[in-house]
C-alpha cells in the first residue's frame, strides 16, 4: 500500500504543479488538456489490484477503486480526438443552460467535469485512508478478512 499512496501521491503532485502552471483559474479544458495531465500514473496499482483486494479491508478497496477507476476513464476520455473542442462544447452548453434556462440548447451531460470532480474528491480521501490502514498494527492485518 505504500506504494500505491506514493503513486497517488505523485498524481495529486502532477495535478497539482499543472494547476499552479495554468494559475489555479483556468478552464478545466486547460487542465485535462495540458501535455503533462497524462503523466498521472495507474501502473502501481493495476500491479497490485487483485492482491490488494483479497487483503486489504473493503471500505479501502473501494475508495482506491473509486480513485483509479474516475483517473482511467479520465485518462481514456482525455485520448479522444477532439477533447478539447469537445469538453468545451459541453461546458458551454451546461453554462447556458444554468444561466439562461429560457434558452433552449440541447443540454448533455459533461463526462470530463464529471471524472475529474470524483478524481478530486477521491485524490482528497484516499492518501487519509491508505495512512490510516498502514497504521494499524501488522497483526491486525492477519485478521482483516474476519472483519468484512
Amino acid at each position: 500500500m505504500v506504494l500505491v499512496l506514493t503513486e497517488i501521491e505523485h498524481n495529486g503532485e502532477v495535478i497539482h504543479t499543472i494547476s499552479e502552471r495554468l494559475r489555479d483559474r483556468a478552464p478545466m479544458e486547460d487542465l485535462i488538456g495540458h501535455p503533462n495531465f497524462q503523466a498521472l500514473k495507474t501502473r502501481t496499482w493495476s500491479d497490485v489490484q487483485v492482491r490488494a483486494a483479497a487483503l486489504v479491508p473493503s471500505d479501502l478497496i473501494s475508495v482506491l477503486n473509486g480513485y483509479y477507476s474516475s483517473l482511467g476513464t479520465l485518462l481514456t476520455l482525455v485520448g479522444f480526438a477532439n477533447m478539447t473542442s469537445d469538453s468545451f462544447d459541453r461546458s458551454l452548453r451546461g453554462l447556458i443552460q444554468e444561466t439562461r434556462p429560457e434558452v433552449s440548447v440541447a443540454a448533455t451531460r459533461n463526462p470530463y467535469r464529471e471524472q475529474l470532480e470524483n478524481l478530486l474528491d477521491a485524490q482528497e480521501n484516499a492518501p487519509a485512508k491508505i495512512e490510516e490502514y498502514l497504521a494499524r498494527p501488522r497483526w491486525e492485518t492477519l485478521f482483516l478478512r474476519a472483519d468484512r
